[in-house]
């Protein structure tokens, strides 16, 4: 059975991981970014990580991206940026997959 945050490994050693994490509530009247935390993955990857996906449901009120600004083989670190005036609804769910070995 999937659950929210899990990894599988693959006959060929890849691992695929995902992973649902809440941000923290920000809003602001100007553009900006806010650093959200780093999020350690179900389990380390042995190697490397290669790639890091991230999605999120909806934002409420302004336009605003979803970047990581560091990964490794057991973390990614998520920032925020947004364009003028943007409010993040309390409990924001954002989706990572990563892919590694």
């Amino acid at each position: 059975m999937l659950n929210k945050n899990g990894w599988v490994r693959l006959p060929n050693g890849l691992i695929l991981q995902w992973m649902e994490v809440i941000s923290p509530y920000v809003t602001s009247t100007h553009a900006g970014s806010a650093n959200l935390g780093s999020f350690y993955f179900p389990r380390s990857f042995e190697e490397e990580c290669y790639s890091v996906t991230l999605t999120t449901e909806v934002f409420v009120e302004g336009e605003a991206q979803l970047e990581h600004t560091l990964f490794d083989k057991e973390k990614v670190d998520i920032r925020l940026n947004w364009f003028g005036t943007y409010t993040n609804p309390t409990g924001m769910k954002i989706f990572v997959f990563a892919i590694g070995k």
